[in-house]
């Protein structure tokens, strides 16, 4: 994208922690600044305002200052609007509906996959003698059974009542091992959350062979660092492909364990204690194969991935100043 002179100030409604316009990343702040994106401190020299979440507009009453809105947001509930608004204020999303935010499946993994080493591949004696067929989830109970739905056109995208389902069934039968917030008494082992969250967690998961890594939510693209974490540290992932995932772009088919091929708790569980050694090997070694991909890719790529969703960014706030 050409450097575009014509500067258009932005004002911040709150933090946007790991957004673009969070100062502290710094190498896409800078590209927003050389493309005429300027984060100001000064509200009375807005051109336009920005968010991540709608609620965030409580704040224009104390501006009193209408002006043109950019919410931006990469969590599926801050912000589930399909379409943008014209009156009474103009209001554009981006968010992940809006297919703006998350462009490929590794959209925010560049640091990740970056000048680190090739993964080994596993082979038989890597295994544990008795092999450890417990799996591990690590999260939030959040809201629990009750209030998770978050529907896009009509169609239910949650998944976290779903993971949830299969932790409290897979619990009481030592099938999978809890870790996170908010869940009921004797269920979870620990907060983990506490202290150094990503060196806790990849101290937990060296000590399983199976990961429940679901998303928050099923969308094309949605992909955090869940199914990531667990490859990197040798653990199968147990993911929620489905038809609105993108997943399969990039994984083959028979590699991480796929839920929504899968009928209920009770038979995920039960394929998990039937399988060989030598399938859980293949499996594995295939999601390394996708893993190692994305570390074989050079800085272009990666380059062309920030600039294409920063440009989307940056095209936003022309349209709106």
């Amino acid at each position: 994208m050409k450097e575009n002179r014509t500067v258009i100030n932005v004002f911040k409604l709150d933090r946007m922690r790991y957004s673009p316009f969070d100062e502290s990343f710094s190498g896409e702040h800078e590209y927003l600044k050389k493309n005429g994106i300027n984060i100001i401190s000064d509200v009375r020299k807005a051109d336009i305002f920005i968010c991540s979440s709608l609620k965030r507009r409580k704040f224009l009453s104390v501006l009193r200052n209408y002006k043109p809105i950019l919410v931006w947001t990469n969590e599926p509930r801050s912000s589930t609007n399909l379409k943008n608004i014209f009156f009474p204020l103009k209001i554009l999303f981006l968010n992940i509906y809006s297919g703006k935010v998350f462009v490929n499946n590794v959209t925010y993994q560049k640091k990740r996959f970056l000048h680190r080493p090739l993964l080994k591949y596993i082979e038989a004696k890597d295994l544990n003698v008795d092999f450890d067929r417990r799996t591990v989830a690590l999260m939030s109970f959040y809201k629990g059974l009750k209030g998770n739905e978050l529907k896009i056109k009509d169609t239910d995208v949650d998944l976290i009542n779903l993971r949830n389902k299969i932790a409290l069934y897979g619990h009481p039968n030592g099938s999978i091992d809890v870790y996170g917030q908010g869940w009921p008494e004797g269920i979870s082992r620990e907060n983990s959350r506490h202290g150094n969250w990503p060196e806790t967690k990849r101290n937990i998961l060296s000590h399983y062979n199976f990961n429940l890594a679901f998303e928050n939510t099923v969308f094309p693209y949605y992909v955090t660092e869940k199914i990531w974490d667990a490859i990197e540290n040798y653990c199968l992932p147990i993911y929620f492909g489905g038809k609105d995932s993108t997943i399969y772009e990039d994984f083959p088919k028979e590699s991480f364990l796929d839920y929504s091929l899968y009928e209920s708790p009770e038979v995920l569980f039960r394929e998990i204690q039937k399988m060989s050694r030598k399938e859980y090997i293949y499996r594995l070694n295939k999601c390394i194969d996708t893993y190692n991909k994305f570390v074989l890719m050079d800085n272009v790529f990666w380059e062309n991935l920030d600039c294409k969703r920063l440009d989307y960014l940056i095209q936003a706030c022309k349209s709106l100043s």
